[in-house]
């Protein structure tokens, strides 16, 4: 479990998290079989709580990957509780699900926790307090709906956000293009190698950056975050915890596949 921090700083840096539901879908792959689209539901979820049916649809028989990817609490600290998911069919105000596989008991994960093939038709994701929560959690679930082979992935290395400020948060997307580990690698922050920022890498959901992990590190040769994703897009977020004088150069490495 990656170390939480929290504090008005990272509140500063998270205000305006919670968003109405984005349900647009993603470009689809360019594959001549392979077709994508990414969906995120974001909200507020209570003490013995549930979101209710959010709802999607599929043209044809699809592969539905869902994720409960971020779950933070009040500050923006990602937290380790354990949540109740749900994809299934609209009943009243519910989302029963379609079969016993089609519910879990989940925590955070960057790959998908249910997955099941449906056919064209209307469908339902809910999210229920499976008796954990102690207090209100920001969730964000990604809905991945494919059909046929996807392709090979490409690795790649890309550089975290280069400058930082005092007081501020620099963020960064980057693409998976196939399941696999993201490693992120803080090497220096003004050129030195102890002093401290929170590094955290989320999910970009096409408009804010889904926080999943965070951690303060001091700078290193060895990657500070290491994690299994599905392909999809990521960003990594830098926050001044505090020790940032004004504005400075980052250096640092985003590795995925």
């Amino acid at each position: 479990m990656m170390k939480r921090t929290t504090g008005p700083l990272l509140a500063a840096a998270l205000a305006g998290f919670l968003g109405a539901c984005n349900n647009s879908p993603t470009t689809p792959s360019s594959s001549t079989d392979y077709t994508s689209a990414t969906r995120f539901f974001s909200g507020v979820l209570e003490p013995s709580g549930t979101s209710g049916a959010l709802t999607f649809t599929t043209v044809v028989s699809d592969t539905v990957s869902v994720a409960l990817v971020s779950l933070t609490d009040g500050a923006g600290a990602p937290a380790p509780d354990q949540l109740t998911l749900n994809v299934g069919t609209v009943s009243g105000a519910d989302c029963v699900p379609t079969n016993t596989s089609a519910s879990k008991v989940v925590g955070t994960t960057l790959t998908a926790a249910v997955t099941v093939t449906l056919p064209a038709g209307a469908y339902c994701i809910s999210l229920a307090d499976a008796g954990q929560l102690t207090a209100p959690k920001n969730f964000t679930i990604r809905v991945v709906t494919s059909t046929g082979t996807a392709p090979a992935g490409t690795e790649g290395t890309d550089q975290m956000p280069l400058t930082l400020a005092r007081h501020g948060a620099s963020a960064k997307t980057f693409n998976a293009t196939a399941p696999g580990v993201v490693s992120l690698t803080l090497a220096t922050v003004a050129g030195d190698v102890v002093l401290p920022v929170e590094l955290a890498l989320g999910v970009w959901d096409g408009g804010a950056c889904r926080v999943h992990a965070s951690v303060v590190v001091v700078g290193g040769t060895d990657p500070q975050i290491a994690m299994l994703v599905d392909a999809g897009t990521y960003c990594v977020r830098l926050t001044d915890v505090g020790y940032l004088t004004g504005q400075v150069a980052i250096s640092g490495t985003m590795q995925h596949p």
